[in-house]
């Protein structure tokens, strides 16, 4: 079986207090999967502080056994949007050298993937698939409260401006 060739772009905070599990358990099941390769994690601001994230996703990829895997950091918030990053030259140079092979999996903000757009327009001719977790189903039914409008997905409300560049595309 021929795996599918992925880069994960995560804010994961799987062991940080009150944050969300679910971009750390994405990658730990990423990296269980006999069907995916994944190549390399890039980290954006979302649940918690880049810092923090990144330090979470070193963790994964330790506790996983899998420290072949390199991490990227992307943008340390918003405002960083079309700012070069560890994370953008990667994505940049990494799809660049394998058009047509790359999915790219957005599990946080879009902060990261608007950026490499904003600086190599061309780029997203060569991804072969973009995956965005950036769906809310039934909020008025949460009884969370939220910072966020709840007609927004949390993602995607970090970064609106982001999510419209990579939604025009």
């Amino acid at each position: 079986m021929k795996t599918k060739r992925i880069i994960i772009d995560a804010d994961p905070a799987i062991s940080i207090p009150r944050s969300d599990i679910d971009d750390g358990l994405a990658i730990f099941m990423a990296l269980n999967s006999p069907e995916l390769n994944v190549e390399g994690i890039t980290t954006v601001y979302g649940n918690s502080s880049l810092e923090k994230v990144t330090a979470v996703a070193n963790d994964i990829l330790k506790v996983a056994n899998r420290q072949d895997i390199p991490v990227f950091k992307g943008a340390y918030n918003k405002k960083w949007l079309g700012i070069k990053t560890e994370a953008t030259e990667f994505l940049i140079n990494h799809i660049s050298e394998n058009p047509n092979e790359i999915t790219l999996v957005a599990l946080g903000p879009l902060t990261n993937v608007a950026s490499m757009i904003k600086q190599k327009p061309e780029i997203i001719d060569d991804l072969k698939q973009l995956v965005i977790m950036g769906g809310l189903v039934f909020p008025e039914k949460l009884k969370i409260r939220f910072k966020f409008n709840l007609k927004t997905e949390f993602n995607i409300a970090n970064d609106g401006l982001a999510a419209n560049i990579v939604f025009s595309q």
